[in-house]
């Protein structure tokens, strides 16, 4: 197995392993079940502070919940949707579109909140990792976040009336709530 860095990544994230394992368990699988829980302030306060005592400059909340639900579902990688804007070069708050990036973590580089930070303050290409071959890729277990909960802006436009979405609340499958 070899260890290859973002853009050598993309052949395997996009090959027929990852759309055969994905096409599989929508084909084959259980019927996911969504439970949603509420996030427990003071187990977040608690978990901050456990990374900070363990070295960490700083966690955010959304590197906690990543971290549990990697290992709450037990996978073998983590993807994480995340929102570039204010956060790559030239994309700003007001373009329009959808301007996102999908960190990848293996094996136990998301299990902990500080680990997931650090590869995300290291910036691009976020590390390497080891390449796995069809088979592995066939059968392992891919776990993806995201949070788009700060995205949420009113928007005034004369002689309309917005409707409020529905309370964007992390989704556990199968876990049990943080």
């Amino acid at each position: 197995m070899h260890r290859a860095c973002s853009a050598e990544l993309r052949p395997w994230r996009n090959g027929l392993g990852i759309l055969m394992n994905v096409g599989a368990e929508k084909l084959c699988g259980r019927r996911t079940r969504m439970k949603w829980y509420k996030v427990d302030p003071e187990r977040i306060r608690a978990a901050k502070q456990k990374a900070v005592d363990g070295g960490a400059e700083f966690v955010s909340t959304n590197d906690i919940l990543a971290a549990f639900w990697s290992r709450a579902s037990n996978a073998n990688a983590l993807s994480m949707a995340m929102n570039l804007r204010g956060r790559a070069d030239g994309v700003v708050d007001d373009l329009a579109g959808m301007y996102s990036k999908n960190p990848f973590w293996a094996d136990d580089g998301s299990l902990k909140p500080a680990d997931i930070r650090r590869s995300l303050e290291a910036g691009a290409p976020f590390g390497c990792m080891p390449v796995p071959g069809f088979f592995e890729t066939l059968f392992m277990r891919i776990a993806l976040t995201t949070n788009w909960s700060s995205f949420f802006e009113e928007l005034r436009i004369d002689g309309c009336e917005q409707v409020r979405p529905a309370t964007h609340e992390p989704t556990l499958i199968k876990a049990q709530a943080l």
